[in-house]
């Protein structure tokens, strides 16, 4: 299969090393510059590469075409594609149909980073072969290439990189909140920028867990018709929710905020069939 990866930034890189280890030609293309250490990263893997603008004669004959999160689907280019029968998808969705393991993924306006990291620690507390990536630091498809095989993903993830997904389906989607962001991306409309987000949970099913901000309307009114499995969190009950279980004064953070994100990841412990008391020990 000929692959054609546009962009040269983490995900971009990611799919194309995830591509060539699958022994996939792939071609990389960047309209603007690639860095020195990318440029070499490639040259050792012998994946073929351009910088400074793209060749559509080479990226047109391609069987499918991984585009950056920062590249709009509206972008002439990824238009003309997608009209000449061209496949067009995202690093995220890449990934996921070379996934074998447990996926929990978490977008929002606000607090991805910090709930990501809450979940991935509080796993790694437990006991479970876990890593961390998507918008975090390391990319899915990279983290399929390193050697270690792990059993759970904890991905954040972008309303850009959500855009690009189609089979995608986490087996736990975590909404936080919805509130003014990227808009310019999005027509300045805040309602076409959310449904980039509920693509998160476009493809789950009774097998699968909604953890959402009940406090949020946008995403309380998409979840409570879902025939889901779904848990609601209030963000303004989250203190006292949370003081029945554990003695605030001893938690290494506090606000309300969070809280609300230690719930959330108390809930992925819980879900995951661990004990209560574990859910709480990870915590602290």
């Amino acid at each position: 299969m000929d692959i054609a990866i546009l962009g040269s930034g983490e995900s971009a890189i990611g799919a194309a090393l995830l591509a060539h280890q699958n022994a996939h030609t792939v071609f990389v293309s960047d309209s603007g510059h690639i860095k020195p250490e990318t440029r070499t990263l490639l040259n050792e893997h012998n994946i073929r590469f351009e910088e400074s603008g793209h060749s559509i004669d080479i990226i047109g004959k391609a069987d499918l075409v991984i585009k950056s999160p920062g590249i709009p689907r509206s972008a002439s280019l990824i238009v003309e594609l997608i009209n000449s029968g061209v496949e067009v998808i995202g690093e995220i969705e890449y990934g996921y149909r070379h996934l074998d393991g447990y996926c929990i993924a978490i977008t929002g306006s606000n607090g991805k980073s910090t709930v990501t990291n809450m979940i991935y620690q509080s796993l790694k507390h437990v006991g479970l072969n876990v890593c961390i990536g998507g918008n975090f630091g390391t990319s899915l498809c990279r983290l399929l290439t390193q050697d270690t095989q792990y059993d759970y993903f904890v991905l954040e993830l972008s309303s850009f990189q959500l855009e690009d997904c189609f089979d995608f389906t986490p087996e736990i989607s975590v909404l936080l909140n919805i509130t003014p962001d990227h808009l310019d991306r999005y027509e300045y409309d805040i309602e076409k920028y959310a449904e980039a987000k509920f693509r998160i949970l476009m493809n789950q099913g009774d097998d699968h867990l909604i953890i959402y901000n009940k406090d949020d309307s946008r995403i309380a009114a998409r979840c409570k018709d879902l025939q889901v499995p779904r848990i609601g969190i209030s963000m303004e009950h989250s203190s006292s929710q949370l003081a029945q279980h554990v003695d605030l004064a001893t938690l290494p953070f506090y606000g309300i905020h969070n809280h609300f994100n230690a719930l959330v990841a108390r809930e992925v412990v819980y879900h995951l069939g661990f004990p209560k008391k574990d859910a709480d020990q990870a915590l602290m």
